[in-house]
């Protein structure tokens, strides 16, 4: 597990993970052509910026300031790349599996930043994302389920 110094250096780097995956889910959106999926990548990107968010108000509690300037999203893709080579016949039932996978250990990261705190609201908060990742996950889970039963 990563050393973090402050409270404020783990919500910084949970930020950090949330832009990835927003980067992530909307690349995904825009390479699937199934309307259905797309759409679930896109929904599911919402919700990692409303993620950010709760972490960014979490740090603002901390008395400190938060930048509001959304530069990272002009920054190139490979700042925030999952280490993932598509493949060229990367199909809707892998990039399901891919965010599944990403979204089990999203749920991984919260429950050890969840070991790094007393404080209860940043329990509150990191046990809220967990959620919300396990929530993902069984989201992806579904569509998977769904889209390779009407395949058979």
């Amino acid at each position: 597990m990563i050393k973090f110094g402050s409270m404020e250096e783990i919500l910084a780097f949970a930020i950090n993970k949330e832009e990835a995956s927003y980067l992530f889910y909307t690349d995904m959106a825009r390479m699937i052509e199934d309307e259905t999926v797309s759409r679930l990548f896109e929904d599911f990107a919402k919700e990692e910026l409303d993620h950010r968010e709760q972490l960014r108000l979490e740090i603002m509690k901390m008395g400190k300031v938060v930048s509001t300037d959304d530069d990272w999203s002009n920054r190139t893709r490979a700042e925030y790349a999952v280490e993932v080579d598509l493949p060229e016949n990367f199909s809707y039932t892998d990039a399901l599996k891919l965010a599944i996978s990403k979204e089990n250990a999203a749920f991984k990261l919260y429950i050890d930043l969840l070991k790094l705190t007393e404080d209860p609201e940043a329990i509150e908060i990191f046990t809220a994302l967990a959620e919300d990742e396990v929530r993902h996950k069984i989201g992806f889970e579904s569509a998977y389920e769904k889209y390779t039963h009407q395949q058979r």
